[in-house]
């Protein structure tokens, strides 16, 4: 009723007049009534409006300063990187553009950059040229100590609901001609600089394809919360990640109506699986090296592998090449800040790493084996070490930190994003080989562990269908096969 209010004056002046018993000329103006009841209701939603999804103010001055540290003293970011910044810093905040000219002339004396940006005029990427470089989602040359994609998986971005009824569909069937459980990689990314993040992509990854899911293009179609409701509840789809908590966190900010990221089932993390092949290969009758799988490292390698992560993470707010195809219908800072401004404190503003350090100290058993010193617990370390430590090569973590709401995506990020969920199946399929030689082979890998448990309270203001009960996991079993829509997917 107090929402129908915001539409009529006369409504809810005389609500007013009804429910406070206060002179109509001590009520506050209609506009601040319906600013703040917009605002509440959201947040009973879970949902974020347009106006949040934005750099602080205090913020700004130290990220433009902090983005010019890392590209041009530290050399960790790229040209198009650091461009992406500034451009959602200058589209979002005009006013800023002195204090950009400043740092770009006097700090760095980049006298190009100083006269690009003075001219600058906002517009839409895709009505620019697209002269940011050229990235091959594949190429070992490029950046050979690092862990690439094989040749033999497929990128798709999809972007438009035309697209995702194909890739829907193609799932679909490929679900029908599976004879074993489903085994999905999956990952999200999300800006790090707005006051309140939310998922702009969520990655999906088989064992040769990756598919890129534009959140920002398609949140509001009913077709992708169904189909993403449909997985997350799945029990027979087993979804694969590493502390997927800020994920899941994410992806209910962007899709606030979506009960399966509330009620996410057979959700496991690979860290926990090769914990628990470490602590099984030490057994008195296993009789295997353990570097067989788990790769030595030197320390200088490792102190390499912490400076690279520390180099490029961002700071996190409380937060078409070679075998690239676009699908349709006929594809089967560590500087300190100088100024006061600058050095106010946010309450929003958390490392990267405190966050992932607090969620694994929750859901993590405390297991050091025999063989590994005490620095390598593998569940606190990072996809990264894990991948190097599995797979032979780490992460390039360079583009963690990028601007995810501009589109089109450039192609490093699309690299990224999608080696970020796919090195996940990359590991398991590893783990799969490690179990056969242990003795365990006669089950999977992901069996060994225990599901992670991530239920979240629904919003207050919840109005879609639930289960018949909840908490009961039969009734709930048999709610998610036959499914809201008819469509039976377990």
């Amino acid at each position: 009723m107090a929402e129908k209010w915001t539409k009529d004056e006369s409504d809810w002046r005389k609500a007013a007049l009804e429910f406070t018993h206060k002179n109509p000329d001590h009520l506050p103006p209609f506009s601040q009534f319906c600013k703040t009841l917009t605002s509440l209701l959201a947040d009973l939603r879970n949902e974020l409006s347009e106006h949040e999804n934005v750099i602080s103010d205090n913020w700004s001055c130290s990220l433009i300063r902090k983005a010019a540290h890392k590209f041009y003293l530290e050399k960790t970011w790229s040209k198009d990187q650091f461009n992406d910044i500034l451009h959602t810093l200058l589209v979002q905040k005009p006013t800023l553009k002195a204090f950009l000219l400043n740092v770009l002339l006097k700090d760095h004396n980049d006298k190009v950059a100083f006269d690009r940006w003075k001219n600058f005029v906002s517009a839409d990427r895709i009505h620019m040229s697209k002269n940011f470089e050229k990235v091959d989602l594949c190429s070992k040359e490029e950046c050979p100590e690092f862990l690439h994609l094989s040749r033999k998986v497929d990128v798709f971005v999809i972007s438009n609901i035309h697209q995702f009824k194909v890739f829907e569909k193609q799932f679909s069937d490929y679900e029908r001609k599976k004879t074993s459980r489903i085994i999905i990689g999956f990952d999200s990314e999300w800006n790090s600089f707005v006051m309140k993040s939310r998922a702009s992509l969520l990655q999906l990854a088989l064992s040769h394809s990756v598919y890129l899911l534009d959140l920002d293009s398609l949140h509001s179609q009913k077709e992708l919360v169904d189909f993403i409701d449909r997985i997350f509840m799945s029990r027979e789809i087993v979804k694969l990640g590493y502390h997927f908590s800020d994920d899941l966190v994410q992806l209910r900010a962007r899709l606030h109506d979506c009960l399966g990221l509330y009620r996410p089932n057979s959700l496991y993390c690979v860290g926990k699986i090769v914990e628990e092949l470490i602590r099984r290969s030490s057994g008195p009758t296993v009789h295997i090296q353990l570097d067989q799988f788990v790769l030595p490292v030197t320390e200088k390698e490792e102190e390499d592998m912490k400076e690279h992560t520390r180099k490029v993470k961002p700071t996190y707010f409380v937060k078409n090449p070679e075998n690239f195809k676009n699908l349709n219908h006929n594809s089967s800072l560590s500087d300190k800040e100088a100024s006061d401004e600058e050095n106010a404190t946010n309450p929003y503003e958390v490392e990267m790493s405190e966050v992932s350090t607090r969620s694994s100290r929750q859901s993590t058993k405390i297991f050091t084996p025999p063989q590994e010193p005490k620095s390598t617990k593998f569940s606190e370390q990072g996809l990264s070490y894990i991948c190097r430590r599995v797979l032979g090569k780490p992460l390039n973590k360079q583009e963690q930190c990028s601007v995810w709401d501009r589109r089109p995506l450039r192609t490093s990020q699309i690299r990224y994003a999608a080696l970020d969920a796919h090195c996940i199946v990359q590991i398991y399929h590893r783990c799969r080989e490690w179990a056969e030689k242990i003795g365990v082979g006669g089950i999977e890998p992901f069996e060994l562990v225990p599901s992670s448990y991530l239920h979240s309270p629904l919003p207050l203001f919840w109005d879609k269908p639930l289960p018949p009960d909840l908490f009961n996991e039969k009734a709930s079993a048999e709610w998610t096969a036959t499914g809201t829509n008819g469509g039976g997917w377990d």
